[in-house]
């Protein structure tokens, strides 16, 4: 069938889904967009872009479905309203970040009103898809892929066919996602300490720039922080939105996800002071935020083992948790700090735990403040947040390598950056057989003691 006979219905007109119904139209598709504020699909219309006033007239004639909304109850809401009036056997592209739960409902939706589902979150925010690239991260079934395939084209430079079942497509945004938002964070916190040091924020980007660190993320995103320019690609709102998504599916993993809950917090910090509509580089503005904002589920003082794991005795505040003798070592690294207040709360949150001590005081300026050891203090922050930034990419690899895995016990969280990757898994039960470690297997960044083997 030829592009100009195929219609497509476009649910939310937002940043990605406007310009996504802009080049669909400009493919020569025929487009039909509904929005649960009307008048932000009427600004949008043009030559074969149709405004909708109904989700069910915006489907009625559509072949093929794309939606690309806040979240999967938003999703979920707008299909249902279009329950009578799809077209029998219309394909379903689903572009929303949703999360893993929320993914497989609403492929089960699909089989109920009889659409064939694409999983197919997409990676970038509003410039790129505004110059249709984006990077389709789809999953679905091989036989409709001829179908879809000149709509992806339409709106991407790429497309990543991930698996033939839904479901994969969103497991693996939500490992991009834990990337992205750590270079967002590693970033704005070395630019707000340097200038919190009375080092200017711009030599941190003259050492990057043109080196091994340095990407176009990290030149854009400086950029505007430094210039104070947040106009929104991707809101702090649905930021923390999607890290609370990644948040809830790395503990459903049993894989510590450290730098995601701390970053959580920080975007809610934002949030709570009023910088949620702005882009999500406003993590920069955090760091002079009140720290009393915790993620849901996320406080300093439980214990870091998936909520399944009954290790000790979870308190949201106060005393430190009382762990179970088998699992003493693992316990006393809590969430957000470790047995000295370090970890990456005490190391990135601006160097001020929003509870228990830091690991270190930074004097104000004019205070004895060291200006080359702290200028390279600012710079470490930086180069810290790489290695751990990726430990969400890396756990979504090694579960799909999990036949070739293997679990060492009494795993340290606080491991040196080069192991940090070995620290999202969860610790397995020490044996109850005097409580030692296997032999032959030291802690690492532990000498063996007198007489081990």
């Amino acid at each position: 069938m030829e592009i100009k006979h195929i219609t497509v219905a476009v649910l939310g007109t937002g940043l990605i889904g406007a310009p996504v119904a802009r080049n669909l139209a400009n493919k020569g598709f025929r487009v039909k967009v509904w929005n649960r504020t009307a008048s932000k699909a009427s600004a949008i219309a043009q030559a074969n872009l149709q405004a909708c006033t109904s989700v069910a007239e915006a489907v009625s004639e559509a072949s093929h479905i794309v939606t690309v909304l806040k979240d999967g109850d938003s999703v979920a809401a707008a299909i249902e309203a279009g329950a009578g009036h799809f077209q029998p056997g219309a394909i379903w592209v689903q572009l929303s970040t949703v999360g893993v739960e929320a993914s497989l409902d609403l492929a089960r939706r699909a089989e109920e009103h009889q659409l064939v589902y694409f999983d197919a979150p997409v990676q970038g925010t509003r410039q790129p898809a505004e110059q249709g690239q984006l990077v389709i991260l789809a999953s679905g079934p091989v036989a409709q892929r001829v179908s879809v395939q000149p709509l992806f084209d339409a709106i991407g430079k790429r497309t990543v066919w991930v698996a033939e079942t839904p479901g994969h497509s969103s497991r693996l945004k939500l490992a991009l996602n834990s990337w992205v938002f750590a270079l967002t964070h590693g970033l704005a916190e070395s630019l707000a300490l340097a200038k919190g040091l009375g080092v200017d924020p711009q030599l941190v980007i003259d050492v990057v720039s043109n080196g091994p660190m340095d990407c176009t993320y990290f030149q854009l995103k400086s950029a505007a922080m430094l210039a104070g320019n947040y106009t929104p690609s991707f809101s702090v709102a649905n930021a923390a939105k999607d890290a609370q998504l990644i948040v809830e599916a790395a503990r459903q993993a049993g894989v510590r996800a450290d730098v995601v809950e701390a970053g959580l917090r920080r975007f809610q910090r934002a949030v709570a002071a009023g910088h949620g509509d702005k882009d999500m580089a406003a993590s920069f503005l955090a760091s002079d935020a009140p720290p009393d904002v915790t993620a849901p589920g996320a406080d300093d003082d439980s214990c870091a083992h998936p909520p399944d794991r009954a290790c000790c005795r979870r308190r949201t505040r106060g005393p430190a948790p009382v762990p179970d003798a088998r699992s003493a070592p693992a316990c006393t690294a809590r969430r957000g700090r470790g047995p000295r207040g370090g970890g990456w709360q005490g190391l990135s949150m601006g160097l001020r735990s929003t509870r228990g001590p830091p690991t270190r005081r930074i004097q104000p300026q004019g205070q004895g403040v060291r200006s080359r050891p702290d200028a390279e203090e600012a710079f470490n922050l930086m180069l810290f947040s790489l290695p751990t930034g990726m430990l969400g990419v890396h756990s979504e690899i090694r579960q799909r390598k999990a036949a070739t895995a293997h679990d060492v016990d009494g795993i340290r969280t606080d491991a040196p950056p080069k192991f940090a990757s070995l620290a999202t898994a969860a610790p397995m039960p020490r044996s109850p057989a005097a409580g030692s470690a296997r032999p032959g297997l030291h802690v690492l960044g532990t000498r063996p003691s007198a007489g081990s083997g």
